[in-house]
């Protein structure tokens, strides 16, 4: 069960896990070439999206069907998109979560003022209207590679 690049007929499967989850859809159209899914057989279990914002991306839509939270499966998809961030030389990753502060900081992401975050991510829809205020802010910085 490696996480993939969702496929167009999973669009539907992967947007229904999102929403079960509380987790909103808006603009996760734009996403689909960076959205990961962890499948069993053809079920998708497990799904997390990247949305690139120049030099940055914010993290988002992290969902687990709820029959298999405790599998690790949110670790699977999360370090997938880690990897695959770092991979695309991306600088860092940007999350807005009201749920799950605790589950992020095993990756390497830390809290931060919602308004240090880089003009590009803060003018995302993500940022500007579908997380609220109370929404806890956090960024991981992707270590470059030495030359």
């Amino acid at each position: 069960m490696t996480p993939e690049v969702v496929r167009e007929s999973e669009y539907e499967a992967a947007d229904a896990l999102v929403e079960a989850s509380g987790l909103p859809l808006d603009d996760l159209d734009q996403c689909r070439d960076t959205q990961f899914v962890i499948r069993d057989d053809a079920a998708i279990i497990a799904t997390a999206a990247l949305e690139i914002r120049g030099e940055d991306a914010i993290l988002r839509s992290v969902a687990v069907d709820p029959a298999r939270r405790g599998e690790r499966l949110g670790e699977r998809v999360v370090g997938y998109a880690i990897d695959q961030a770092r991979s695309a030389g991306l600088r860092a990753l940007y999350l807005l979560t009201e749920t799950a502060e605790g589950f992020f900081p095993r990756f390497g992401f830390v809290c931060e003022p919602r308004d240090a975050a880089p003009p590009a991510v803060q003018a995302s829809i993500e940022y500007c209207s579908v997380c609220g205020s109370d929404a806890v802010a956090m960024v991981f910085e992707l270590p470059r590679e030495s030359a």
